[in-house]
């Protein structure tokens, strides 16, 4: 009989078990002694014969990755209140399948007493609400058994209770993290915005003559990327608009080509932006692809390898502008291997140079922001998987304590 038929034929209730300060091999070594032996996809049957199976368990050995693939209301239905009973953080979990009638109910109940009589842990009957049959109160006489051995254990160790500052304290600090928990995904987006408006704030603060204010700015963002004029918008000068300069331009402004980093601007050309070509295109993706991964229920969701290959295309271009600038040949300067691959399909002006239309800040800026939304993706998706079992774990305890509403 197929694996599909015997669920059919016979509809299982799912019972819960989670185990702490116990080597997973200790447990799979107690079901096999039980009789259980390794079927497909990490389920151990009792029989091995499908057909005559009764109990089927999934063994979970890596709890970190199986809590991030709970949903928030999963974590918290069923999934907390079992970490909260254990007591512990758990080291494996098992979910078995009881077959109907009161043969595999006994079944289930010799395995639960086989194994706890062995290991510490609880058992927590039907998590989901599914499949009831007419063998629940048997099932729920099987979960007794280590109800009754946490109930002793929990006799003779009790709870450790925080009183007094140190009460307020933890209270404080388990507070703060719920709130971020809540609200991460609003303080990330609205610090990426942040820095995005500070690169643009202090040319304006130049403009409006609070030089203090406004090379503050600049160098509280140095720390984070260069800031060579020839790769910079310029804003506020006399031609109005957005304006970008070639590095001869620059030295013809009154840089000093030893230390053109250190160029601000002027009221003539206008001021540069604290954010050079490709940041500023990191952060709008990171802005713009935060908000969209918010409103369109948290996609996409990317792995790291993913991450990884959304960076290299700027790894490329940022290495390959790096070796030019110091080495003997500067061929990014000329772009001679963009003419050849193109057959020097565009006008000559579009292969040399760094302002706004040249090939070279056309790959800073698209690099860099294809960079911009791979990390927002990931990091938005890692801090969510993270963020949601915390909440859950927190939020019922400091409502238990009235601390939060």
């Amino acid at each position: 009989m197929s694996k599909s038929n015997n669920k059919t034929t016979q509809p299982r209730r799912y019972i819960s078990l989670l185990f702490g300060d116990t080597a997973a091999e200790d447990v799979l070594s107690t079901l096999r002694s039980f009789g259980a032996v390794a079927g497909e996809d990490s389920w151990l049957w009792v029989y091995p014969s499908q057909s005559e199976a009764l109990l089927e368990i999934k063994v979970v050995t890596d709890i970190e990755a199986y809590e991030a693939d709970l949903t928030a209301d999963t974590y918290t239905d069923w999934w907390q209140p079992l970490r909260t009973d254990l007591g512990k953080e758990p080291t494996i979990y098992l979910r078995v399948g009881v077959g109907q009638g009161e043969y595999a109910t006994r079944e289930l109940g010799r395995l639960a007493t086989t194994l706890l009589g062995k290991h510490p842990g609880i058992i927590r009957h039907d998590p989901h609400g599914t499949n009831k049959g007419s063998n629940q109160n048997q099932i729920q006489q099987a979960a007794q058994i280590i109800t009754q051995m946490r109930a002793e254990r929990q006799g003779k160790t009790g709870p450790t209770v925080v009183t007094g500052w140190r009460r307020d304290v933890v209270i404080f600090i388990q507070k703060s993290i719920l709130y971020l928990t809540r609200y991460w995904f609003l303080v990330a987006n609205l610090l990426a915005a942040t820095i995005l408006a500070l690169g643009f704030l202090a040319p304006a603060l130049m403009a409006a003559r609070q030089p203090e204010a406004g090379q503050a700015i600049y160098r509280f963002l140095a720390t984070q990327n260069h800031q060579l004029p020839q790769r910079c918008y310029f804003l506020f000068g006399e031609a109005g608009g957005i304006q970008t300069y070639s590095a001869e331009q620059i030295v013809g402004f009154g840089a000093n080509p030893r230390d053109i980093e250190a160029f601000i601007g002027n009221p003539e050309v206008g001021f540069k932006t604290a954010l050079n070509h490709r940041m500023v295109a990191i952060f709008v993706a990171i802005f713009l692809g935060g908000l969209a991964w918010g409103f369109t229920g948290r996609r996409p969701q990317i792995s790291f390898i993913w991450l990884l290959v959304m960076a290299l295309p700027m790894l490329v271009d940022g290495l390959s502008n790096m070796i030019s600038d110091n080495g003997d040949v500067p061929f990014r300067q000329t772009n001679d291997w963009a003419v050849t691959l193109t057959g020097g399909a565009f006008p000559a002006s579009f292969y040399v140079g760094t302002t706004i239309g040249t090939l070279n800040w056309l790959l800073r800026t698209v690099t860099g922001f294809i960079f911009g939304l791979g990390l927002v993706w990931f990091l938005y998706s890692y801090l969510w998987r993270r963020f949601v079992p915390i909440r859950a774990r927190l939020e019922p305890k400091l409502k238990k304590a009235g601390v939060i509403k």
